[in-house]
């Protein structure tokens, strides 16, 4: 809706400029990532599960 102009004038918004939606894109990337590390380090540091 930000893309439609008069709505632009009716909300007083503007269109995000490209670059800045690349910059936006990336960080899904990183805090996936992140927590992808942050698990594998929490598997590697657990106890061992007792012995049955």
């Amino acid at each position: 809706m930000i893309y439609v102009p008069v709505l632009q004038d009716l909300f007083g918004t503007a269109a995000v400029p490209i670059d800045v939606l690349a910059i936006i894109a990336v960080f899904p990337f990183i805090v996936w990532g992140t927590d992808e590390l942050r698990r594998w380090a929490v598997r590697r540091h657990a106890a061992p599960p007792p012995a049955t």
